[in-house]
């Protein structure tokens, strides 16, 4: 285990999480106190704390315990259990926004490619017909 690196990812599952240290630690099956002693020290949680907190919020265990892939096994699914309901449905919203947006930004580009292939064949019908009358 990479210990320079684990206290953060740690502190930055919690973070990312938005749940308070006792709750956090409480879902490892320790002491808020003992959570805080891994921050301050270089003391490693056991192998039964980690497992609860990867099996309770999703976490990715290769993750967590190197620093390579993802913080959350289901990315797109970064924990939503701990958030509040309100917050859910913004979450919700937010997404249906960027889609509307994304769609939008597409209806333009197609406005604008149908607009250019309009022009280039009325440019290379005014050349035709200039071509037939100039025989």
């Amino acid at each position: 285990m990479n210990k320079n690196n684990f206290k953060s990812r740690l502190q930055d599952v919690i973070y990312h999480l938005r749940v308070e240290d006792q709750e956090f630690a409480k879902a490892g099956g320790i002491s808020k106190a003992t959570l805080s002693g891994y921050f301050g020290s270089d003391r490693q949680p056991k192998q039964d704390t980690i497992a609860n907190w990867i099996n309770k919020y999703d976490i990715d265990a290769n993750w967590l315990l190197t620093g390579e892939g993802h913080m959350f096994r289901r990315q797109d699914e970064i924990s939503v259990v701990n958030l509040p309901l309100i917050t859910k449905k913004l979450m919700v919203v937010e997404r249906s926004m960027d889609k509307a947006a994304s769609l939008a930004k597409l209806e333009a580009m197609k406005a604008v490619i149908e607009g250019e292939i309009l022009a280039e064949k009325t440019q290379q019908s005014r050349t035709d017909a200039d071509q037939v009358a100039n025989g």
